[in-house]
This record gives C-alpha cells, sequence and structure tokens, in this order.
C-alpha cells in the first residue's frame, strides 16, 4: 500500500506523511500503553509507518544514486541500520528501567528530528523525488 501512494503521490509526501503517522503512533502509545484493545493495532500502524519510512529511504536512495555511489549509500544504510538494532534495545531497556512511558517519548523526539530534516531538505528540493 505505501508503495502504491508513492508511485500515485510521490514519494517525498508519502515519505513525510509516514513520519508523521510514526510521530503520532509513538506518542500515542504512552497515553495506551496500558489498553490491550487500543495498543496492539496502534503498534501494528506503528511499525507499518517505521516499516514505510525504511522501505522509502532505499526508493530515494535509488532514484538519487547510481553504480558505486548506490552501492555505497546503500551500505551505509545497511550500517546505520545494524547499529540502531544493537544501540536501539539497549537504550529502549535502560529507558523502561526509568519509566515504561519515557521509551515512547523519546522514540517521538527522534522522529521528531527526523520530519523537521525532511521538511529541511524538501524545502532545499534536494531530492529527486520530492
Amino acid at each position: 500500500a505505501i508503495g502504491y501512494l508513492a508511485d500515485k503521490k510521490g514519494v517525498g509526501g508519502v515519505y513525510l506523511s509516514c513520519g508523521v503517522v510514526t510521530l503520532i503512533s509513538t506518542l500515542m502509545i504512552g497515553l495506551f500503553i496500558q489498553t490491550s484493545d487500543i495498543i496492539w493495532p496502534l503498534l501494528f500502524l506503528l511499525g507499518a509507518s517505521a516499516g514505510g519510512i525504511y522501505t522509502l529511504a532505499l526508493t530515494l536512495i535509488g532514484a538519487r544514486y547510481k553504480g558505486g555511489e548506490l552501492v555505497s549509500a546503500n551500505a551505509g544504510v545497511a550500517v546505520i541500520t545494524g547499529l540502531g538494532s544493537v544501540v536501539g534495545p539497549l537504550l529502549g531497556g535502560y529507558l523502561i528501567d526509568l519509566d515504561a512511558r519515557s521509551l515512547p517519548y523519546t522514540l517521538s523526539a527522534f522522529i521528531f528530528i527526523f520530519i523537521v530534516t525532511v521538511l529541511y531538505y524538501r524545502r532545499l528540493k534536494v531530492s529527486p523525488a520530492t
């Protein structure tokens, strides 16, 4: 569905929309963490939108780079993703030990930085797909 939207509406707009949905979903986790009827669909929405960010990032990289640059950019994404896979659970566990609600709000701060960065680069018209 995200790929279809990106084809119809443009990758840049859907990329930003995924960021906004991820931010709202993450903020809502802190509010509904004790409500099992709401938390599971919310986590599904969060996973879909966050996965869309990753998928569309690869799409934007493919649109911007070719050849060896594409290989290097993709390797950079793989390294950053791997680093996040190591550091993320450690940081998440530490934050949950502090307070169960601190993790979603910390993630929200990172996602907010992502959205501001996307808006900044869209304003500069850096990406060919925006």
